[in-house]
């Protein structure tokens, strides 16, 4: 047997949960997330779910590949490997987030606004948000900018105002995609604990 592989999180986790994806990709692979998801922990508690394929740790390139984003190829050059999936809960929801880490931040920043055309379709579903069926216009929806704990952040808002999508760099080397301001502050409460 392979040894199981080591990972430390991005920012702190409560729980480290391994999640085997061999053979998955796409929907299938999203789906599995989310029934993952919704076992997540306690309130107040964040899970970091490593993603393995043939007992090797998933990198952030080979998740890009597998979920078939359009990822911008200046910030899927950004990137480096490093990658947390994660999910904080709240006491009445959980909300998945993802924490990407790049060595060039400007042109990071850059490939994030050219991605903003594109986010919401790649990530509605990991989210576990409504379909895209359900709410097709939003793809079309423009991002706006939102302060958080004195951060940039750009939010993709429904009609109703709620946030269906933000991105926010917590830092110049850290990328958080979520659905909710309370998974921001949670992460940037840990992250300044480390």
């Amino acid at each position: 047997p392979l040894p199981i592989p080591t990972k430390s999180s991005i920012v702190y986790a409560d729980t480290h949960i391994e999640l085997k994806i061999d053979g998955l990709s796409g929907s299938r692979l999203t789906e599995r997330l989310k029934n993952q998801n919704a076992l997540s922990g306690k309130p107040g508690s964040i899970e970091d779910i490593y993603l393995t394929e043939s007992g090797v740790l998933v990198g952030a390139g080979r998740f890009l590949t597998l979920f078939d984003t359009h990822i911008p190829p200046n910030l899927a050059r950004s990137l480096t490997n490093e990658l947390m999936i994660g999910v904080y809960r709240t006491v009445d929801t959980k909300h998945a987030f993802i924490i990407f880490q790049t060595r060039d931040f400007a042109n990071a920043f850059a490939g994030m606004l050219s991605w903003e055309e594109r986010l919401w379709e790649d990530f509605y579903k990991f989210l576990g948000t409504e379909t895209f069926n359900q709410n097709p216009g939003l793809a079309q929806t423009k991002f706006e900018d939102l302060l958080i704990k004195n951060k940039n952040a750009r939010v993709l808002k429904q009609t109703d105002k709620t946030i269906a999508l933000l991105y926010i760099f917590l830092d110049e080397k850290n990328i958080l995609i979520t659905d909710s301001v309370e998974t921001v502050t949670e992460v940037l409460t840990r992250e300044m604990l480390r």
